[in-house]
């Protein structure tokens, strides 16, 4: 399936940096004149200094700064929606929290050990998701999105409708399967031994497909046809199973349109963890 250039325009920009938007919006609503004179320590700009919003005991605060504030703060999706009181309102958090600062560091709080070390850590996650943002920023091509599409999503799905019996060891089930070797109802048998929340429906479940389901389950049912059961236990992490399958179902494969959201998130994690396999190959560490 092709994928045009208006779509992967379309991809790129709903891709955009959450930062940039925020900034962005933030920008439109300071310079749109939003009255911020009623904050009492909010200062008139210098005529040489336009991107200064206020002055805290001589220090300037930056527009830039109070924005990357009002990003780490107002999720991306409702910063198009802040009002004035909303504005002033965090600019009046702003402004308490550099007041908080200044006498923090006037008491020599910033240079304690357990502060440092804080300090050190966040600063290696910032510059560490802007590398990662760095990586995101790079637009995927269409032969890329194309073949993610092909390998994970373009191919119809079947799905089982089936049965099963859990119980918590293997002679047990072994002990309930030769009950159904000679007749037993097999939604009896559950009703009355297993102990998943599925017996008080004769241990019927929801339609599932392969990836969703544990692959011994998975495998299990793949294995036999439709009104067979398995002849010996599956075990999972939850306990130890007998399946019956009772259909199965083929279901079409979604367009492109369908799963796009899926499919940039899925570059987006191949990305990464390409970067990361590239560094690790590349970097000399040492576990002491």
């Amino acid at each position: 399936m092709s994928v045009s250039k208006h779509r992967l325009s379309t991809l790129n920009r709903a891709r955009r940096p959450l930062a940039r938007q925020v900034k962005a919006t933030i920008t439109a609503l300071v310079l749109g004149g939003l009255a911020l004179a009623p904050i009492a320590a909010f200062a008139a700009e210098p005529a040489n200094s336009p991107d200064v919003i206020a002055s805290i005991n001589g220090k300037a605060l930056m527009k830039d700064g109070f924005l990357v504030f009002v990003s780490s703060r107002v999720p991306g999706d409702q910063a198009a929606h802040l009002n004035q009181h909303q504005l002033q309102e965090l600019l009046h958090e702003y402004i308490n929290r550099e007041l908080i600062y200044q006498d923090a560091v006037a008491k020599g709080l910033n240079k304690a050990p357990q502060v440092t070390m804080a300090i050190a850590n966040q600063s290696h996650n910032i510059v560490a998701s802007f590398g990662v943002r760095e990586i995101l920023s790079k637009s995927p091509d269409e032969a890329t999105l194309k073949e993610i599409y092909q390998r994970l999503y373009d191919k119809p799905t079947t799905e089982y409708k089936t049965r099963h019996i859990m119980v918590n060891d293997e002679a047990t089930a072994k002990q309930l399967i030769d009950r159904l070797d000679h007749g037993e109802d097999f939604a009896k048998l559950a009703r009355a031994s297993s102990l998943d929340t599925s017996a008080k429906n004769g241990g019927e479940l929801d339609w599932f497909s392969s990836q969703q389901m544990t692959k011994e389950f998975s495998d299990a049912v793949s294995g036999i046809k439709a009104g067979e059961y398995t002849h010996t236990p599956v075990q999972t992490r939850y306990g130890w199973h007998i399946v019956q399958l009772l259909k199965t179902r083929q279901i079409p494969a979604p367009s492109f349109e369908q799963v796009q959201g899926e499919i940039i998130a899925q570059w987006q994690k191949e990305a990464i963890t390409n970067y990361i396999n590239s560094l690790r190959k590349q970097a000399k560490i040492e576990l002491k």
